[in-house]
C-alpha cells in the first residue's frame, strides 16, 4: 500500500480482495503441501512396486513384480525470459 494509507483500508478490484498473512504461515502451509505431495507420491510408488495395482491380472505374481520398476529422471526445461 503506498505510505500514509490507513491500515484497515479495504483493497478490492473486480469482486476480488487482497489479503495478507505472515509469512511464517505461508511457509508452514508450502511445508505441509509439499509434505502431502510427496506421501501420496510413496504410496503410488509402494503400490505399483509392491503389485497393489488395480487389474484383472496377477499383479502380484514373480514375474510381474520383476518388471514393476519406477524410473526417476531430471531433465533441465528451458525458462522463457520476459
Amino acid at each position: 500500500m503506498p505510505k500514509g494509507t490507513k491500515s484497515g483500508v479495504e483493497i478490492s478490484q473486480g469482486g476480488l480482495v487482497l489479503m495478507a498473512r505472515p509469512m511464517e504461515l505461508s511457509k508452514q502451509s508450502r511445508a505441509h503441501e509439499y509434505s502431502r505431495a510427496r506421501q501420496q507420491v510413496r504410496i503410488k510408488e509402494q503400490q505399483i512396486t509392491g503389485g497393489d495395482l488395480n487389474t484383472s491380472l496377477d499383479s502380484r505374481h514373480p514375474s510381474a513384480l520383476r518388471f514393476n520398476k519406477i524410473e526417476k529422471s531430471m531433465e533441465r526445461i528451458p525458462v522463457p525470459e520476459k
